[in-house]
């Protein structure tokens, strides 16, 4: 493979890849269930766990921009969607 689409560039792998300028705009979205309040703004989510899949650089950025949320990383999106789904509301 030469090229690889939908990569995000951070720091660390802009040691080692080239990017393009960005020429698609994927808004990230934040899931919950359908009992828990609606997310207006990502301190809505102080002391509550997220959940990011490993490796994806969304949790990288996450981490350094917002220090006080406390990240659960998962496999895969499906990992996480069971997580979700199992969570109680003492886990919320």
């Amino acid at each position: 493979m030469r090229y690889l689409i939908a990569c995000y560039a951070t720091e660390e792998r802009k040691k080692y890849l080239l990017f393009t300028k960005p020429y698609l705009s994927v808004p990230l979205v934040i899931t919950t269930k359908i009992e828990e309040l609606f997310v207006n703004d990502i301190e809505d989510l102080r002391d509550k766990k997220i959940g990011f899949v490993k490796g994806y650089a969304y949790a990288e950025i996450y981490k350094r921009r917002y220090p006080h949320l406390q990240i659960e990383l998962v496999e895969n999106i499906q990992e996480g969607f069971k997580k979700l789904h199992r969570a109680s509301y003492s886990d919320l």
